[in-house]
């Protein structure tokens, strides 16, 4: 067991050592670009949940005609995650199709930080909060049987349920370099 961690330590050593700190040519500005002194920079794109967990503010009342009725376990089982099965009641549904599970958020809080807070509040409209995403897997008459895909919470009985809209991904651009100070002309 010692010769192994020996040769492994001996082995990293050697790796290490390999690794080419000398510096290359200057170039024409005087910098001296090694693999030590330039920084490699990472941009944290948007994951999934950033993009499908946001919420929404809407003027108009989203239509709650569709909605999650409950799961294989209801009632002893309330809040499903992802792979559950839960039952959809409602009409329209199509199998193999994508529906976004929102729910109608409320401010338990009823203190007004500032007079008025309220009134501002209500003309922005609605907000929601998207909880999840469904796919039906089977239709009934007026019901539909579908499987959590993805969960930002919890889904609950009563949850609205709407067609599933794909969003696009956000992208970065990289920062350029600041050469020097260019007038608006252009010159």
């Amino acid at each position: 067991m010692k010769k192994t961690g020996l040769l492994l330590l001996l082995v990293a050593t050697w790796a290490m050592a390999q690794q080419s700190t000398t510096a290359s040519t200057p170039d024409g500005d005087g910098i001296v670009h090694t693999s030590v002194n330039v920084p490699y920079v990472r941009f944290q794109t948007p994951t999934a949940a950033d993009i499908y967990c946001a919420g929404f503010i809407s003027k108009d009342r989203v239509p709650d005609a569709n909605y999650v009725n409950g799961g294989l376990e209801t009632p002893t089982s309330t809040k499903f995650e992802i792979g559950e099965l839960v039952y959809l009641a409602g009409s329209g549904y199509q199998a193999g199709q994508l529906y976004s599970v929102v729910r109608e958020m409320r401010d338990v809080n009823e203190y007004e930080i500032y007079p008025g807070m309220r009134k501002i509040l209500a003309a922005a409209g609605r907000p929601y909060g998207e909880i999840g995403r469904v796919r039906v897997v089977d239709t009934r008459s007026h019901s539909a049987i579908a499987q959590v895909e993805f969960s930002c919470d919890p889904i609950n009985p009563g949850d609205v349920v709407v067609p599933f809209v794909e969003r696009p991904q956000v992208t970065f651009h990289v920062p350029g370099h600041f050469d020097r100070f260019a007038p608006p002309n252009g010159n």
